[in-house]
């Protein structure tokens, strides 16, 4: 078993909007991978720490509705 993550976390600068977009992106795809492999692999979602009620707000998501596991976050 192995955990799938999104890394280089360059949308931390990013405006809410924008990065609500591109976290919703790739949580979703890593979510369907995961499904589509789910005896191989989880998910982690990464979440936009930049804008806290927004982090909540996909954390939760990606739990609770795509099944992933947690958040992975940069050292910065």
């Amino acid at each position: 078993m192995q955990v799938l993550s999104i890394n280089q976390f360059w949308w931390y600068g990013a405006e809410r909007d924008l990065a609500a977009k591109i976290v919703r992106v790739h949580d979703e795809g890593v979510a369907d991978w995961c499904k589509m492999h789910s005896d191989r692999f989880v998910g982690l979602t990464s979440v936009a720490l930049q804008h806290p009620e927004l982090a909540a707000d996909q954390l939760d998501y990606a739990v609770k509705t795509l099944g992933l596991r947690g958040a992975s976050i940069a050292e910065t």
